[in-house]
């Protein structure tokens, strides 16, 4: 068996729609995160595990409910920040945002797991966006933009449940967004 991280460079390599990082099925885990060996942080207490489980199981019903969410995501974008649909002009086929969510999805995935790679991959993507003319701020809320748009598609089967663990994601997604101090 090839170890986790040639599976994981596989599997990143092959085209797919943003559903098919989002759905997780009966067993809680995308196949990505299957591949990547992903677990919920039952280390870290009941409270972390339950919002894992929340998170995993609202993605599961995103993905029942709409089979690729870019366009809408991308559209709540564009509506609050108008300047961000210029820098993806030549994106005529929407591949470039697909894979963008993509990115996103599978980092929030590894943020309510392991951690592999989710913090890492946060701060290095708020310098790589601010050096294409995205500020920080705006960055940072985009998050926010993929859960209000989820919330959206699940309407009435997005539980306040649901809403508690998607709003302490967010905050900790913030937070690892912020500028360090210094």
């Amino acid at each position: 068996m090839p170890p986790p991280s040639a599976a994981i460079d596989a599997d990143r390599a092959r085209p797919r729609k943003p559903a098919e990082v989002i759905s997780v099925g009966a067993t809680g885990k995308s196949a990505l995160a299957r591949a990547a060996g992903w677990t919920p942080w039952s280390e870290y207490g009941a409270m972390a595990v339950m919002n894992a489980e929340l998170i995993t199981t609202s993605l599961d019903l995103v993905a029942e409910r709409c089979a690729d969410p870019t366009f809408l995501v991308y559209q709540r974008l564009f509506a609050r920040e108008p300047e961000m649909e210029a820098l993806f002009v030549r994106d005529t086929d929407a591949s470039v945002r697909g894979q963008m969510l993509y990115q996103v999805i599978e980092t929030m995935l590894d943020f309510v797991g392991r951690r592999h790679f989710a913090v890492g991959m946060i701060r290095s993507e708020v310098v790589n966006h601010e050096n294409l003319g995205v500020p920080p701020q705006v960055f940072a809320s985009f998050f926010a933009t993929v859960a209000e748009t989820f919330r959206d598609i699940l309407g009435e089967a997005w539980t306040p449940a649901m809403e508690a663990a998607w709003a302490e994601l967010l905050s900790a997604l913030r937070a690892e967004a912020a500028p360090s101090p210094g």
